[in-house]
């Protein structure tokens, strides 16, 4: 008489249970990736149009929604320089008294400095052609230094573009 002792179901269940436990961990990994994606959705846009943009949708007062860089920046700082395209790199040199080594064509600029270290920077370049999106400085001058503790700019929003004002 055969014995069905050598016939292993509770082996196959076992394998089963596994590839189950593995196609629900592929599940969750491939959610969280994709609620990274959606909600970190500014990884591919221009960081400071990001973080502008994210302070404008948080905002409950939009007359007054105020963006202190000071506590938004995630590094260590103590100025800030703007830089309109009217500024060569001699001069944004010559004004921040360093050396700024990444530039790129002519454009708007941000430079965060940390003593004599230009610790983060970020630069807009603008198509007449093309609907504007992004953010701008609403100044009349070609370049500015704010402190940490003076950088508060009260945002404003006309179609895709946001203004920035100082406060």
């Amino acid at each position: 008489m055969l014995e069905k002792k050598h016939f292993k179901k509770p082996e196959q269940k076992h394998y089963k249970d596994q590839n189950g436990k593995k196609m629900k961990n592929i599940y969750i990994n491939l959610s969280i990736i994709f609620l990274n994606l959606l909600l970190g959705g500014c990884s591919s846009r221009n960081e400071i149009d990001c973080l502008i943009s994210s302070k404008w949708e948080k905002c409950r007062n939009r007359d007054n929604c105020i963006i202190d860089f000071s506590t938004e920046m995630n590094f260590e700082w103590d100025k800030m320089y703007y830089f309109s395209s009217a500024n060569s790199l001699e001069e944004m040199n010559q004004i921040l008294g360093m050396e700024l080594k990444s530039f790129t064509d002519i454009g708007d600029r941000i430079v965060f400095v940390n003593g004599n270290k230009v610790v983060y920077h970020q630069e807009w370049f603008y198509n007449s052609s093309r609907r504007s999106k992004g953010t701008v400085f609403s100044t009349d001058e070609d370049f500015f230094e704010v402190s940490k503790e003076q950088s508060k700019f009260k945002i404003k929003k006309r179609e895709a573009l946001y203004h920035l004002e100082p406060f």
